[in-house]
């Protein structure tokens, strides 16, 4: 500046709208006082922030990620019948605390109640087992299967999960070993057994009938 006067400059952030990024539109003005001291320029800068005064030119941006969310899959198998819908309970831990609760359905599908979110960048461990019921005919599976989840932030306003070892491979399977309950004798009969009974049971009938009518018949004689 070369002249004496008044100069104001006008400032603004512009907003390119790149994700996860918060604006700041603030319109900041710059005014530059310029005059002549004994013929040396002089400039004397203030700053008014919308209209106000302000210290200074300062922008204030703020960086943020989306959460994001995962519903955990699992299958369920069980041997010697069909399952019925919500006869098995599986449990979800994220680092130990307990965070989603499922039941199968007729197909073997296991149905969990709510998705698992992620707001931070880290890594978790994720826990996914089955809570063994009450019922005798029934072997439950005792397998937990153990994933660790590293959550990043891709640099775009959005997280990524990334399974270590493999991901949504979680199968269950139970054995239905009795009949509601009922003890399966230790040497059960055999068709065989049974057959042989009645044969013996029918020819000592035969003998008895046999027997009745030859003693009626020698009666008469008599």
């Amino acid at each position: 500046l070369d002249k004496v006067g008044t100069y104001e400059f006008t400032v603004k952030e512009i907003n390119d709208r790149a994700p996860g990024y918060t604006y700041d539109d603030s319109i900041f003005s710059i005014i530059v006082e310029v005059t002549d001291a004994a013929g040396k320029l002089e400039a004397k800068i203030s700053y008014k922030k919308n209209g106000e005064r302000a210290d200074g030119v300062i922008f204030e941006n703020t960086y943020y990620t989306e959460e994001i969310a995962i519903v955990p899959e699992a299958t369920k198998i069980l041997l010697g019948r069909d399952q019925e819908k919500g006869e098995f309970t599986f449990k979800v831990f994220l680092d130990g605390e307990l965070v989603a609760t499922g039941y199968n359905d007729v197909d073997g599908n296991i149905i969990f109640d709510n998705e698992i979110s992620f707001s931070e960048v880290g890594t978790y461990k994720l826990v996914i087992k089955e809570i063994a019921g009450t019922d005798p005919d029934i072997e439950y599976d005792t397998t937990e299967y153990e994933y660790t989840l590293n959550v990043s932030d891709t640099g775009r306003g959005t997280l990524m999960i990334e399974y270590e070892g493999g991901a949504n491979d979680a199968i269950f399977v139970n054995k239905f070993v009795g009949g509601k309950g009922e003890e399966i004798p230790s040497n059960p009969r055999t068709y065989d057994d049974i057959a042989s009974s009645i044969a013996i049971l029918s020819t000592s009938i035969i003998g008895l009938i046999a027997a009745v009518i030859f003693g009626k018949r020698q009666a008469k004689e008599d």
